[in-house]
C-alpha cells in the first residue's frame, strides 16, 4: 500500500494547558505520515511559545494563525486550506486518542475506499485522574454504508447519537472536503457550539462509502472552560450556544433545501433541532437564572423553530456507561516499542477463529460423511477422532514433542481397523474443513498489520498437529501474506507448554529473549511460561472464554451453561451442535476483541447491536430454518408474511434465499390482528 498522507488539525482557543499533552499523543503516533497544523485562532495563552518548543522535535508540525478570534468552526476552515494530505482529521487541543489511532483508520479507509471512516467516542469526565467511560448506546455499529443509505443512516438517528456528527472521531478524505468547502462560504458569524451538525451534514451528502474502526478511541475531555460545560453557567454563555444553534440548524437546512432534499429529510432534522432545543433549555433552568434572561432563552429557542415550539425533553444522551478499557491500547504500545524487534502469534483462536464452541466440534461435521464412506451404522466420528489424539499423545516417546495429523490418523486406523482409503479421505476431509472454516480474527489482524507496517519481525508460534504447510495456506487465505516464519511443534517436536519451542525461537533468530513478544489465548503456554523465560508476553483471551467468564462479561452464555430456575432443562439446548455453533459466532463476532468495554451489570452490555445479534438472531434463525424447511419440499409459488410480526422473519427469510435454492417467493401482508380473530376461533 502507498503510505497516503494525512493532515490533522489541532484549533487552539484558551487551552493552552492541555495543547502539549494532544500534540505529543500525535507526534507519538504510530502512523508517521502525517502533519500536524496548529491553528491559534488568536488564543490569550501562549500557543506559539509551545509551537516554537514542538518544532525543535518534530518539523511535521505547521503553525497558523488567526488575527482577530474566528471560532472553532473557520478554525476548521484555516486548518483544511493549508493542509496538503490524503486526508483530513481534527483533533480538538483539549483532546487526544489512542496510539494506533490514525494508521488503523487509514488502513481502514484504503481497504474499503470510504470517505469517511468512524472510530469510538470515550468521554474523559475527568481529565487529571483519566477517568474514561464509554457510552453503550454510541458505541456506533453498522456495516459499512455505501450510496443513498450513509446521508439516510446520518439522519435517522436525529441527533440521538452525537458520535454521528461530531468530527474529531473520523478521518475524511480530501475529496469530499473539496466538494464541501464552497457549501462552508455560507458560514459567515463566530460558530462554535453544533459547529460539528454543519460540518458533518455536508460531507456526509457528499461520502459515497463510509465505514468503521472498532478498536480505535478519541478522548473527548470534558471540562469547565469547554463550550459544551454544564458549570458555571452565564446568561451569556447560553445565549451564545443558542445562537450557533440557530446559526448551525438555518445553516443545514438552507443547505438541504439548496440540494433540493429538505423535504425528505425534514422530520428527523426537526427532531433533531428540537433535542438540542430541548437540553439547552434545561441547562438554563438547571442554573436558576433571573425569569427575564429565562424570557429571552424562550425567544431564541422560539426563533430556531417557529414552526414547532413544544420542546423535545426524553432524557438526552442518556445511556448505559462502562469503563474504557485500554488493555489493546497497551499492547500495541509495547508492539510499537524500540526494545522490541519479534512479534510471535499463537495462530488459532488467536490470528483465526473457528465457528465452532469447542473444536470437537468441528468433527462433528464430519460424522455423515464417514457414514457414507464407512457404512457405519451408530459410530461418532467425533468420539473416535477425539480418543485417537488422547491415545496418540499417551503413546509419544519424546517428552518434548509434539504428534502429527497422521500419528491421529493411524493411531485410528489400528484402533478402529478403518481401512486406509478412508483414512486418507478422512484426513484430508478435515484439512479442507480447517481450511474452509477457520476466519481471521479482525483484532488480531489489526496487530499484524501494525507490527509489519512498523517493520518488525512476524513470526508464527503454535503447538498443532497440522503440518506448516497447511497452517501456511489457512493464514494466506485470512489475509496473513508477510509472516516471517511459522514455528509448529509437530514440525520441530518441541512445543511451547514445555518452554523448548520458545528456547528454539531464540537460537533459529538469533534474538534475545526481552526482544521478542509472544500473543496467545493459553493463559499458561502464551502468557506465564513465556514471560518466566524472559521473553515480553501478553495475554489475548479466547473470544468463547470471554463471553463465557463471569469475571468479564457476566457470563453472557450463563443460560446455556447452567439450569436457571425459571426454564426447565435448559441446559439441554447446549447439546445441539447448531446453538453451540451459533454460540460461537457471537462470540467471534463481539469479542473479536477481547479488551472491549462491557457493563456485567448488564444483561446484554446496555447494547442493541448485542440483543439484536445474539438474542433475536438466534431465534430469528431457528424459525426461519423451521419455515424453510416446512416449505421446501412442496411446490408453493409464494409464502406470505403478515404485518408486522411476520416482518423480520421475512427478511431473514429473504437472507437464507441466498443459500437455498427455489424456494417461494416472499409477500407481505398488511392486515390488523382483529381482522385475524375469526381464523384463529375457528381453528
Amino acid at each position: 500500500m502507498i503510505e497516503k498522507k494525512i493532515s490533522i488539525i489541532v484549533p487552539v482557543y484558551n487551552a493552552e494547558k492541555y495543547l502539549e499533552n494532544c500534540l505529543n499523543c500525535l507526534i507519538n503516533q504510530t502512523y508517521k505520515n502525517i502533519e500536524i497544523i496548529i491553528v491559534n485562532d488568536c488564543s490569550p495563552g501562549n500557543c506559539k511559545e509551545i509551537y516554537e518548543n514542538y518544532k525543535k522535535k518534530d518539523s511535521r508540525i505547521k503553525y497558523v494563525e488567526h488575527d482577530v478570534n474566528k471560532g472553532l468552526f473557520q478554525a476548521r476552515i484555516t486548518g483544511v486550506k493549508y493542509s496538503t494530505g490524503d486526508y483530513i482529521a481534527f483533533l480538538d487541543s483539549d483532546d487526544y486518542v489512542t496510539v494506533d489511532y490514525y494508521r488503523a483508520l487509514i488502513f481502514k479507509a484504503e481497504e474499503t475506499q470510504a470517505d469517511i471512516t468512524f472510530a469510538n467516542i470515550i468521554m474523559e469526565i475527568s481529565y487529571e485522574n483519566n477517568q474514561q467511560i464509554q457510552y453503550n448506546l454510541f458505541d456506533t455499529k453498522f456495516k459499512d454504508l455505501e450510496g443513498a443509505e450513509v446521508l439516510e443512516t446520518y439522519f435517522d438517528q436525529r441527533g440521538l447519537n452525537f458520535s454521528w456528527h461530531t468530527t474529531p472521531n473520523k478521518i475524511y478524505s480530501r475529496n469530499i472536503w473539496n466538494l464541501a468547502l464552497n457549501d462552508y462560504n455560507d458560514v459567515k458569524k463566530h460558530l462554535v457550539m453544533t459547529e460539528d451538525v454543519a460540518f458533518s451534514t455536508v460531507l456526509f451528502y457528499y461520502a459515497k462509502k463510509v465505514t468503521k474502526v472498532d478498536t480505535e478511541a478519541m478522548f473527548y475531555c470534558k471540562h469547565d472552560n469547554a463550550s459544551t460545560s454544564t458549570n458555571n453557567i452565564t446568561f451569556q454563555k447560553i445565549e451564545k450556544n443558542l445562537n450557533d444553534l440557530i446559526t448551525s440548524f438555518t445553516f443545514v437546512e438552507n443547505f438541504l433545501k439548496k440540494k433540493k432534499i429538505y423535504e425528505k429529510y425534514k422530520k428527523n432534522f426537526t427532531y433533531w433541532k428540537l433535542l438540542y432545543c430541548g437540553q439547552h433549555k434545561k441547562v438554563a433552568e438547571k442554573a436558576k437564572l433571573k425569569n427575564f434572561e429565562k424570557e429571552k432563552i424562550n425567544e431564541l429557542l422560539y426563533i430556531l423553530d417557529s414552526e414547532n415550539k413544544n420542546i423535545v425533553d426524553d432524557g438526552f444522551f442518556s445511556s448505559i456507561t462502562v469503563e474504557w478499557n485500554n488493555k489493546l491500547d497497551d499492547l500495541k504500545r509495547i508492539i510499537a516499542s524500540d526494545d522490541i524487534k519479534c512479534i510471535s502469534f499463537d495462530i488459532f483462536d488467536t490470528l483465526v477463529v473457528r465457528p465452532f464452541f469447542v473444536p470437537k466440534d468441528m468433527f462433528k461435521l464430519l460424522n455423515k460423511k464417514f457414514i457414507e464412506l464407512d457404512n457405519t451404522i451408530n459410530i461418532d466420528f467425533s468420539d473416535i477422532r477425539e480418543k485417537s489424539e488422547i491415545i496418540a499423545r499417551e503413546n509419544l516417546k519424546s517428552k518434548n514433542g509434539d504428534i502429527t495429523l497422521n500419528d491421529i490418523y493411524l493411531e485410528m486406523k489400528n484402533l478402529y481397523d478403518i481401512d486406509d482409503s478412508i483414512i486418507n479421505k478422512m484426513k484430508q476431509l478435515e484439512i479442507d474443513y480447517e481450511l474452509r472454516f477457520c476466519k481471521r480474527r479482525e483484532t488480531a489482524y489489526q496487530l499484524y498489520q501494525l507490527a509489519k507496517y512498523l517493520g518488525k519481525k512476524v513470526i508464527c508460534t503454535s503447538d498443532m498437529y497440522l503440518d506448516k504447510e497447511t497452517i501456511l495456506k489457512i493464514l494466506k487465505k485470512n489475509g496473513y501474506t508477510l509472516i516471517d516464519e511459522i514455528y509448529v511443534s509437530s514440525e520441530v517436536n518441541k512445543t511451547k507448554a514445555s518452554g523448548e519451542l520458545f528456547k528454539y525461537i531464540c537460537s533459529e533468530t538469533k534474538l534475545k529473549e526481552y526482544e521478542i513478544l509472544h500473543i496467545g489465548d493459553n493463559y499458561k503456554s502464551d502468557y506465564e511460561l513465556p514471560r518466566k523465560m524472559g521473553l515480553q508476553s501478553f495475554f489475548f483471551p479466547r473470544t468463547v472464554s470471554i463471553a463465557s467468564d463471569k469475571k468479564y462479561s457476566g457470563n453472557l452464555f450463563q443460560m446455556f451453561l447452567k439450569d436457571i430456575p425459571m426454564w426447565e432443562d435448559n441446559r439441554a439446548a447446549f447439546d445441539f451442535i447448531g446453538v453451540r455453533c451459533m454460540l460461537a459466532l457471537v462470540a467471534n463476532t463481539y469479542f473479536d476483541n477481547p479488551f472491549r468495554s462491557f457493563n456485567k451489570n448488564s444483561d446484554f452490555n446496555g447494547d442493541p447491536f448485542l440483543i439484536g445479534y445474539y438474542v433475536l438472531g438466534m431465534y430469528l434463525f431457528g424459525l426461519t430454518k423451521w419455515i424453510i424447511d416446512d416449505v421446501k419440499n412442496n411446490k408453493y409459488d409464494s409464502i406470505v408474511f403478515m404485518a408486522r410480526d411476520g416482518y423480520l422473519p421475512m427478511k431473514a427469510y429473504n437472507l437464507f434465499k441466498i443459500i437455498y435454492q427455489n424456494l417461494p417467493e416472499e409477500k407481505y401482508l398488511y392486515i390488523s390482528r382483529k381482522a385475524l380473530i375469526p381464523v384463529m376461533l375457528q381453528s
